[in-house]
């Protein structure tokens, strides 16, 4: 297969691509510009090449910062009364899903693991079960006197005539 490019024109074109998907910019953008080779090169190259591939993944995970400074910026121009508000909400919800895409354990929703110790919570169980039979034991003890002291003080039950 012909390849028109060198090894060295390769890295070089790469780095520049790293470089502008890491200030923000999509593959697509990047391509359009007649200097660079088409998308579908770019894509070959980085299917071809594992050390291509890693530095463009790790110029995608720092795409993620540049949107939030793009949601600074867009945070400013409502401030500014630049942008509507409703528009610019939109705008800002989208970059914050893109950002959370390309780096979800800095920009994605944080999922909280709770450690449960079993024998800790069977203890507890334990614990509680021993409390409500003690206030079970407690509350037909105060049944049952009461129903003594009903009995004993009882008119009806008084025979003294």
């Amino acid at each position: 297969m012909y390849n028109p490019y060198t090894k060295k024109e390769k890295d070089k074109i790469i780095k520049e691509i790293c470089l502008k998907i890491s200030d923000g910019q999509s593959l697509r953008q990047i391509c359009r510009d007649k200097k660079m080779p088409h998308r579908v090169t770019i894509l070959r190259w980085l299917n071809e090449d594992e050390e291509y591939a890693a530095d463009t993944a790790r110029a995608r995970s720092l795409q993620a910062d540049a949107l939030d400074d793009d949601i600074q910026d867009v945070i400013n121009e409502i401030r500014r009364g630049d942008i509507d508000y409703n528009a610019g909400k939109a705008v800002i919800w989208g970059l914050q899903w893109r950002a959370a895409k390309l780096r979800p354990e800095k920009y994605g929703e944080q999922k909280k693991v709770i450690d449960v110790n079993i024998s800790k919570a069977e203890d507890w169980i334990k614990n509680e079960l021993v409390v409500v039979q003690e206030q079970k034991k407690l509350i037909q003890c105060d049944a049952n006197y009461e129903d003594e002291q009903e009995t004993q003080f009882n008119p009806v039950h008084d025979v003294t005539n």
